[in-house]
């Protein structure tokens, strides 16, 4: 009796260990679009407040919010860890004062809250990220978190690009452009040479490559010019080639 007990809670621990592993890939999923988020809605209140993509900047900002608010809540139900509930509270008191700024009209003061919050709110949800990851156990878990990653990449690498068009170019700002840029480079690497790979996933990485490095020079100090409707437009497109490859990832 004592072997027919065991035998049957090894048989349900390989029954629930992966639908363990699906709710942490699922909640990394919403853990990832949120770190975008973050990024993209500082972008288009600097972008918004010099008149640049209005009515696209405002539309940003205003999903932004919503989803921020929407997948906090999310996370906040499905996460059991009290030191990963910790960061998010602490994340969640944030994004309350985020939201204030972003809803007020534009000036420099507003912009440079908005960019410290916007990284702080992205440590944050960097920490959850880790933690999920750590959770999860897989390697196929740390590729969906990269593949989010390489979305948010893009986006706080406009965010650094406007910024220094909006009167906060610094070289301290410069570097993290210019980090940003390289982080971009190493993720998509490794992406690239993921065994799991499919023709569609390495078709739709080359594609967002390829819109990548039309930018890219520009960020990393290759070339000037001042294009700042081109960043918006292709760093946007990179996200939502990222964005296919993560769903394509979540799939497999």
């Amino acid at each position: 009796m004592r072997n027919l007990k065991s035998l049957r809670i090894f048989f349900l621990m390989l029954f629930f260990m992966p639908l363990a592993v699906m709710a942490d890939n699922n909640l990394i999923d919403i853990v990832g679009k949120h770190r975008t988020i973050t990024q993209q809605i500082a972008k288009a209140y600097i972008f918004d407040g010099m008149g640049i993509r209005p009515d696209a900047a405002k539309s940003q900002i205003r999903t932004g919010l919503v989803n921020l608010t929407k997948n906090t809540k999310i996370l906040t139900s499905g996460i059991t860890d009290a030191a990963t509930l910790g960061i998010l509270a602490a994340m969640e008191t944030e994004i309350q004062q985020y939201s204030e700024i972003l809803q007020q009209p534009y000036s420099k003061g507003n912009a440079a809250k908005a960019l410290l919050l916007s990284e702080s709110i992205l440590n944050f949800a960097n920490d959850v990220a880790t933690n999920l990851e750590q959770s999860a156990g897989s390697a196929h878990a740390r590729v969906i978190a990269l593949s989010a990653k390489l979305s948010m990449l893009s986006q706080q690498a406009a965010k650094w690009y406007i910024a220094s068009k909006a009167g906060f170019s610094s070289p301290e700002n410069q570097g993290l452009l210019r980090k940003t840029a390289e982080e971009f480079d190493a993720g998509y690497a490794v992406l690239l040479n993921e065994p799991a790979n499919n023709r569609r996933i390495t078709s739709e990485l080359k594609r967002a490559d390829k819109l990548w490095n039309m930018v890219r020079k520009y960020f990393v100090g290759n070339e000037k010019g001042d294009l700042p409707v081109t960043i918006f437009t292709l760093t946007d497109s990179v996200s939502e080639k990222m964005d296919k490859v993560h769903d394509m990832y979540m799939k497999l």
